[in-house]
């Protein structure tokens, strides 16, 4: 794996965690001062972009230029991000350093590397990781997260103009890495009533980061909350919420993760299989070993999977 070009932009604190040495650099043009720093968002002082690819996936589709610039314009977009540079306005505990990493892939229909100008059927494998660091909280400590974007993407037949392609999709992965990783930091920081009223927020970074938080400080009083977020028509909010059960621990949202067995969404059916689990509760167990009897064969292989685990037995083959 061989590494591309950092681009930075207006550098002040250290990057959320090292980076390889760079061997060119493309600095921010100077922006409009902001004048205020709303509550939840971010002032950015420091971004880089890390492009992390196969060799033979460097081909002249998307220069580092044209990759950096794509990214900034999705951080323009961010709901978290009140700017990007040497901003007056903003608290140092509004601040923020950034790092993203980003890779794709051309894949063909059974999931093997492919040039991009490959001929043929097949996805694009698109990757962002996000690092985040704050400069400094309510706490005078500094908080890192980390967030992952992976995305699948179906490649349309005869693409001839790969950068008018595959930016925009760059651009997009890039700013919902950054609204995750910064919506995570801001959650860590804000007072338990500001969490709880987020989780009614129309905003959607809002609802995940404060659902995610209340479990990982088990409130157990917004449980009932978090029982109606999993029937949310978002999949993502139903995800987070079902895991954030899990966090809470105890019996009282058994009836609620069981019934998500049955939800439309893979994603939503894993994450109430993985809660069950973590509940270390005798009827949780109990209902897991029910649904491997009879759910589906894929959803019946994963509860047996993680009853498995959880007893800290090697996995049996299956039938």
């Amino acid at each position: 794996m061989a590494w591309g070009a950092v681009a930075s932009a207006a550098a002040c604190s250290k990057p959320a965690t090292p980076a390889p040495p760079a061997r060119e650099a493309d600095r921010a043009a100077p922006q409009q001062p902001s004048t205020a720093a709303p509550t939840g968002r971010w002032l950015v002082r420091e971004l880089q972009v890390e492009l992390q690819l196969e060799d033979s996936q460097r081909a002249a589709e998307a220069d580092q230029p044209a990759v950096h610039a794509a990214v900034r314009q999705g951080l323009a977009k961010a709901e978290t991000i009140g700017g990007v540079g040497d901003l007056p306005g903003f608290a140092r505990a509004d601040q923020a350093g950034l790092l993203l990493q980003i890779a794709w892939q051309r894949l063909d229909d059974r999931g093997q590397p492919q040039p991009l100008q490959h001929p043929g059927d097949g996805q694009l494998m698109l990757l962002v990781i996000a690092h985040a660091e704050t400069a400094g909280s309510h706490q005078r400590q500094n908080e890192v997260a980390e967030r992952t974007k992976r995305s699948l993407l179906p490649l349309p037949a005869g693409v001839t103009d790969w950068p008018g392609w595959l930016l925009p999709r760059i651009q997009r992965a890039a700013e919902v890495a950054a609204v995750e990783v910064l919506g995570e930091l801001w959650a860590r920081q804000a007072p338990q009533a500001d969490l709880v009223a987020a989780l009614q927020s129309p905003v959607l970074w809002k609802v995940l980061a404060s659902a995610r938080e209340v479990g990982e400080r088990r409130l157990s009083a917004q449980r009932p909350d978090l029982e109606t977020l999993t029937r949310d028509s978002r999949r993502e909010v139903a995800v987070i919420a079902a895991a954030a059960l899990g966090r809470l621990g105890g019996k009282a949202s058994l009836a609620t993760l069981k019934g998500l067995v049955d939800h439309g969404s893979p994603e939503v059916v894993d994450a109430a299989l993985v809660a069950l689990a973590g509940l270390k509760e005798p009827e949780a167990q109990a209902a897991l070993a029910q649904i491997a009897g009879e759910a589906d064969a894929e959803v019946a292989a994963r509860a047996r999977e993680l009853l498995q685990k959880a007893a800290e037995l090697p996995l049996a083959a299956t039938p």
